[in-house]
């Protein structure tokens, strides 16, 4: 039992460092997901598991040679935590997660190693449109593309 506390506890922190890489960092890297909806599960699966992680470390973090009140106060705190990190996450994909590149028309494509180039434009949702660009979209793994700019 204790050996699997200790794996949940694992799979809780990497979790979060994920999810917190995914968010902040993960953004600048010239990747993108090819399918759009995958994309939006993904973020979904961000903002409903981001909360549920930090709730996991509970089970470390509540012991039974602490008191009750002890054991009371981290469990209120993780709570709070948890659902401060849906709120802030939420509000994070709301004003920062929207804008995502759009293809608005395909300037070549190459048929035997299938890239392309496109040029894209910011779809940033109900806020209109903002830059366009034009780049070369190489697929990887039929999941990702890597975005690199030309002039």
């Amino acid at each position: 039992m204790k050996k699997l506390l200790n794996v949940l506890f694992i799979v809780a922190i990497a979790g979060m460092g994920l999810e917190l890489f995914s968010i902040t960092l993960g953004q600048y890297l010239p990747v993108e997901i090819i399918d759009k909806h995958l994309q939006c599960d993904y973020l979904r699966f961000i903002i409903i598991t981001f909360p549920l992680f930090v709730m996991l470390t509970l089970l470390k973090s509540v012991r039974a040679e602490k008191t009750p009140a002890q054991n009371a106060v981290i469990i209120i705190k993780r709570t709070f935590t948890a659902l401060v990190s849906f709120f802030v996450v939420g509000a994070f994909c709301f004003f920062a997660g929207f804008a995502c590149w759009t293809t608005s028309s395909v300037i070549y494509k190459n048929t035997l190693s299938d890239t392309m180039l496109v040029e894209q434009y910011l779809d940033c949702g109900a806020f209109g449109t903002g830059d366009s660009r034009k780049v070369a979209l190489i697929p990887v793994c039929g999941i990702w593309n890597i975005v690199i700019g030309i002039n």
